[in-house]
């Protein structure tokens, strides 16, 4: 667990140098048109963040390879690497055929994702030079013009420099079947958001295969990450007394968007956008890594969950076999809870 966890910082560390060197590349296509569309619909695209094919390609590679161990380390402990429910430091299921991974050593993945943050931060802190979009961090109407102005100078102190969250990627596996919506951020983040617009976490999502525009990507609902538009979709889940989908509302699926990205481009999008994996109906696997960006002190809260190192767990069954099974019952009684935990916290 222990030694994860120093790899896990070293990975991380490495991708804040690029952020500190001063040698991070801008993103192309106009970071001024970035950061606006980063700021309005909550996402925007980078096809060409100098990311080379060789790089992608190898993290491709390294990715995969994590996920097979992974899944041997699984089989050992009793665990069907497929059907089993299961949330480790290095590795947790979301659902069937997908899953999250964390990086556990330097390779090209790590340095994949550090040149992508490097593309990715200047985005963020030109965003953050912007004027507000009005219908973001909505106050209550009776919140005193003293208060505000008091609110907006303390958010103006805090760092609009990105700093590194989480290091990760996500796989999906042919067959995989859609995620629901979601929102990555809980319901502290989106109270604090509201106080500073520099309080912000980020996804840069760095697509390992190519993925074409309304294929099998991720779809995005534009502007869902604002107060106007979050505020309307809340409204509509409590008339329906919460049994309300938005795969079901027409008027909101008539806004949704699979933006298009060659592997090796970056989709940057805010932690409070609506959004959801599509189904992998392709024969090949679907991945991305992903880093976290956070400024203004902003942190995501389920990254930082203490789950059990699988690569501890491995290393530490006993060879007596009688032992060995007390061993993988507790195992399986003990991801069954910490999936249950993993899936609740998803859903804040």
């Amino acid at each position: 667990m222990l030694l994860c966890l120093m790899l896990l910082c070293l990975s991380t560390s490495s991708a804040a140098l690029a952020l500190a060197s001063g040698t991070a590349r801008t993103a192309p296509g106009g970071l001024l048109q970035h950061a606006i569309e980063l700021r309005d619909a909550g996402f925007t695209v980078i096809p060409d963040a100098g990311l080379s094919a060789e790089l992608v390609s190898d993290a491709r590679a390294a990715v995969s390879s994590e996920l097979s161990r992974h899944h041997d380390r699984l089989s050992q402990l009793g665990l069907d690497p497929i059907e089993s429910d299961y949330a480790w430091i290095e590795i947790d299921k979301r659902h069937r055929g997908r899953y999250s991974l964390r990086p556990t050593q330097r390779s090209a993945w790590t340095k994949l994702l550090q040149e992508a943050v490097g593309a990715a931060a200047p985005v963020v802190e030109a965003l953050h030079s912007l004027p507000a979009n009005g219908d973001d961090g909505m106050l209550p109407e009776y919140t005193p013009p003293w208060s505000r102005a008091l609110l907006e100078a303390a958010s103006s102190l805090l760092p609009p420099r990105p700093a590194v969250d989480q290091l990760g990627a996500i796989v999906s596996s042919p067959g995989a079947g859609a995620q629901r919506f979601h929102a990555d951020a809980g319901d502290t983040h989106l109270r604090l958001a509201r106080l500073s617009r520099r309080h912000r976490l980020f996804n840069v999502f760095v697509p390992l295969v190519d993925l074409a525009e309304g294929g099998d990507g991720t779809m995005f609902w534009p502007g869902s990450h604002l107060e106007r538009k979050r505020l309307g979709y809340e409204a509509a889940r409590l008339d329906a007394c919460r049994s309300y989908l938005l795969e079901r509302d027409a008027a909101a699926m008539a806004e949704m968007a699979v933006p298009a990205c060659p592997a090796g481009g970056l989709i940057l999008f805010d932690f409070r956008l609506q959004h959801r994996g599509m189904p992998n109906d392709s024969t090949r696997e679907r991945a991305l890594a992903h880093a976290v960006l956070a400024t203004g002190g902003a942190f995501d809260r389920l990254g930082s969950e203490e789950a059990p190192s699988l690569l501890a767990a491995a290393e530490a069954l006993s060879a007596d076999p009688a032992d060995r099974r007390a061993q993988l019952e507790a195992i399986g009684r003990q991801q069954s809870g910490w999936w249950e935990t993993q899936q609740t916290n998803s859903a804040r």
